[in-house]
Order: C-alpha cells, then structure tokens, then sequence
C-alpha cells in the first residue's frame, strides 16, 4: 500500500501549479493533504478515479485537510467527539480506535520530535514546535505503540525536512524542519 501526504499551503493555488500531475504520478492508495484553506464547494475537485473526504476549518482560508484514497473506507467520521481538546485526548482517541482496528496517523503536527528533524536544534529549542513540552507529547505517542515511519526506514538521515521558513531563503539553504509525519501502530 502506499500513503502520500502533503502539505500544499493552499490546494486552489496548488491545483494551478500541477496538483492533479503529482497525484496522478504519485500511484498512491491513500494521499492525504494538510492545509488545504478552503472550505468544500469553494471549486470542483477532480478525482481521478478517488473516493475523496474533506474537513475544512470552521475560519475560512485556515488548515484544513483532504483525504483521496482508492478504497472506499468502511466507514468513517470527522473529529475526536469532542470540541476542546489536548494532545492526552488526541491520543486517547488514537488508542480507542486501535482497539478495533489498525491505525495510521498521518499529516502535520507541527513538532519536530529530534534534534536530526530541523536544521538549527540549538537556536530553536524553547520555539513552538520544538519545545521541550511538545517533543515529550511526541515521545509519549511513540512510547505507546506509534511508529515514526521515516525514522524507522532511516533512522540517522539528516537534512530531510517537510516545511522550510519563508525568510532567509530556508527553503534555498534547506534550513527546515520535519513535521509531517506517517506514524503507524
């Protein structure tokens, strides 16, 4: 099977730039993307022979996700079933649905867990995504039962980043961090 994600800052402007050639390309099951910013309705989506599921924010242009996979699921729902939440309920919820069946996380969660997972670890440090508080929340997913997929395929790669800065040309000097992950249990 294989899962693909993406962070597109914006499916409408993505669209224009190849969206449907990458999604086309990449073969995949299952291709998650974060961030779409917009709301369903805003345009038609191709499908490409995909079921798709959308969950946009509430605040119109914010985060968002889209879901396009090759099988139609058994079933499935929006949200944890509660409206004011933490990382201790997330994974709670993440732990009630592996009773029942296997569970794949995936997308941006804004943390990079390890020094190796951004460029600058020392001048980032006490920064949001990088704080000693978000990293234990990381490490207390893995310790129950989560896996790092990238970090388990390649556990010493160094210079692998999933969101670059739009300042100090990061992205030019891949001076990024790795936060968009695939963790399995």
């Amino acid at each position: 099977m294989k899962l693909v994600s993406w962070n597109v800052n914006g499916i409408r402007a993505c669209i224009t730039k190849g969206f449907y050639d990458v999604l086309k390309e990449s073969k995949a099951d299952i291709f998650c993307v974060q961030e779409t910013k917009m709301q369903e309705g805003q345009i038609e989506l191709e499908k490409h022979g995909y079921y798709t599921y959308m969950n946009s924010a509430e605040k119109k242009g914010y985060s968002g996700t889209l879901v396009f996979s090759k099988e139609k699921p058994l079933n499935y729902s929006y949200g944890i079933g509660i409206e004011e939440h933490w990382e201790d309920d997330f994974l709670a919820y993440l732990k009630s649905l592996e009773k029942s069946k296997p569970v794949i996380l995936c997308g941006d969660l804004n943390v990079a867990h390890q020094e190796i997972d951004l460029k600058n670890p020392k001048t980032n440090r006490k920064n949001a995504g990088f704080s000693d508080e978000e990293r234990a929340k990381m490490t207390n997913l893995l310790e129950n039962g989560f896996i790092d997929t990238y970090r388990y395929l390649y556990p010493d790669q160094e210079g692998v980043y999933s969101w670059w800065s739009y300042r100090f040309n990061a992205r030019k000097n891949n001076a990024g961090w790795r936060i968009l992950l695939f963790q399995i249990v």
